[in-house]
């Protein structure tokens, strides 16, 4: 039977028609997917930090004097005992050349004067010896002594001073700052150098004193470099009981895993996750949508009639934990949630799980 063209046309857009609405209501939308589980509920504070070194000194020097030497400069690395600077010593050593001497001068009157009451205590023996002279030898001696004494002493001194014209290193480290020159006077007490030690890293964080009560040894602790996201584990290690009167919060000094990447003066932020005692069921952050009117959304997936079937479901959420996310209502566990895909998706709408 042959028909009109118009009807024929009509009949045509029909079908392509019901065709359309046909594949659109059974199109299943591909969805990644996740289970809601049962949880350890933590709190998780974000705290600020730095990085410190175990040893950081500011360098001194004990006397005035001229700079004769630099022995180390800004980056190199200096064991314990390495001479770092010196100070021009030449009068310094004079002083002690003439201490060496008087000493010395001192020893040999101290040694004549014991030969000469030893030879008298011989004599006694086999003749008379006026017991005066006896006792004026032993005074003599005492004297001498006295004398080797107080000139050992003042070379001591004397020496010490000459070792003070140097400066050395105090601990195995790396030059980071130099603040004198060669040819510069400098007085007593004058820091002429900052050394610091690379081997012992420390994070300390500023942490609020009302978290104090609730740190335990289930307690953890994260950082991360400001320009990077990349998260690190520590090692939580004492509390610095002191607190700021200002900001009310007191430090918490922690140990790095690995020291890499680290140097002192870094800033960094940390995690610390501190267990309430509490279990309660927890969700990806990804499955979790924010509507216009303000409502949090979740879409599971139920099995119905032998397809996956997307539904909407209202939620209020609690803590939030890194990338998982309390659920107070709304949810149970062992649901299926969308964490994945779930931009698009409508009430009842058919979905394929990809994972």
């Amino acid at each position: 039977m042959h028909l009109p063209s118009n009807k024929a046309n009509r009949i045509a857009t029909l079908f392509f028609g019901l065709t359309l609405f046909s594949t659109h209501s059974f199109a299943q939308a591909p969805v990644h997917v996740a289970n809601v589980e049962s949880n350890k509920i933590v709190d998780v504070i974000q705290i600020s930090g730095s990085v410190v070194a175990d040893y950081d000194a500011n360098l001194s020097v004990e006397v005035a004097g001229m700079v004769r030497r630099i022995e180390k400069r800004m980056g190199d690395n200096a064991k314990q005992g390495d001479v770092l600077i010196r100070l021009d010593d030449t009068l310094a050593r004079h002083s002690m050349e003439m201490s060496d001497a008087n000493m010395r001068e001192a020893t040999i009157a101290l040694n004549d004067a014991q030969r000469r009451l030893d030879e008298l205590q011989q004599l006694q023996i086999k003749q008379s010896v006026a017991e005066s002279t006896i006792r004026d030898l032993q005074a003599n001696v005492k004297q001498r002594e006295a004398a080797l004494a107080r000139s050992r002493a003042q070379w001591q001194r004397d020496s010490e001073i000459v070792a003070r014209h140097q400066i050395k290193a105090p601990f195995d480290g790396i030059i980071a700052r130099r603040m004198v020159d060669p040819g510069e006077w400098v007085s007593q007490g004058k820091t002429a150098l900052q050394m610091v030690a690379l081997d012992k890293l420390w994070l300390d964080f500023s942490i609020p004193e009302s978290v104090l009560d609730k740190l335990d040894q289930e307690s953890t602790l994260s950082y991360q470099l400001l320009q990077s996201s990349e998260q690190h584990d520590a090692y939580v290690r004492t509390i610095i009981p002191v607190a700021d009167t200002q900001s009310r919060s007191v430090i918490l000094r922690a140990e790095p895993k690995n020291n890499s990447g680290l140097f002192p003066g870094m800033a960094i932020t940390g995690s610390l996750v501190i267990d309430t005692g509490k279990i309660g069921i927890t969700v990806s952050r990804d499955a979790i949508l924010r509507r216009t009117d303000g409502r949090r959304i979740v879409w599971t997936v139920e099995r119905k009639d032998g397809l996956d079937i997307a539904t909407e479901n209202t939620i209020e959420v609690g803590r939030t934990m890194g990338n998982q996310v309390e659920i107070l209502s709304g949810l149970t566990a062992g649901d299926t949630v969308v964490i994945r895909g779930n931009e698009s998706l409508s009430p009842g709408q058919p979905v394929s799980k990809v994972n």
